[in-house]
């Protein structure tokens, strides 16, 4: 009985409607699909691979990211327009502390944070650029 009414139901409907819900079961369907994919348990090698990816950079990455970490310490400390608070929040940055772990470590608010790193990020840009 619920079968015939829901199929007057769909008869009273307007093709446009029966449309959008036959739009709409297709989408709920491919997402359906799309998430069975994402939670697919990934086998031995894959996961190893993701791993590598994840923890290991490459030898040039690294030279790179070092050579950067050296121009940006040498700019810290030629940059004499620097505010202290702008050269530790900077320093804290590079060390990998994030901003609101910064703003706890020093005792302010996070947009104080936000603002000197801004403020020194500026300064430093202005600095490497000459």
């Amino acid at each position: 009985m619920d079968n015939q009414n829901g199929t007057k139901q769909q008869k009273k409907l307007g093709s446009e409607d029966s449309g959008r819900i036959a739009r709409y079961r297709k989408r709920e369907i491919r997402n359906m699909n799309f998430q069975r994919v994402e939670e697919a348990p990934l086998n031995a090698f894959e996961r190893e691979v993701q791993e590598k990816i994840a923890v290991e950079p490459s030898p040039l990455e690294v030279m790179i990211r070092e050579e950067q970490l050296g121009l940006l310490q040498k700019a810290i400390v030629e940059a004499g327009d620097l505010t202290s608070l702008e050269r530790v929040c900077i320093q804290l940055a590079l060390d990998g502390c994030s901003q609101v772990q910064i703003a706890k470590r020093l005792g302010l608010a996070t947009r104080t944070v936000r603002k000197h790193s801004r403020q020194a990020i500026e300064k430093l840009k202005d600095c490497l650029k000459g």
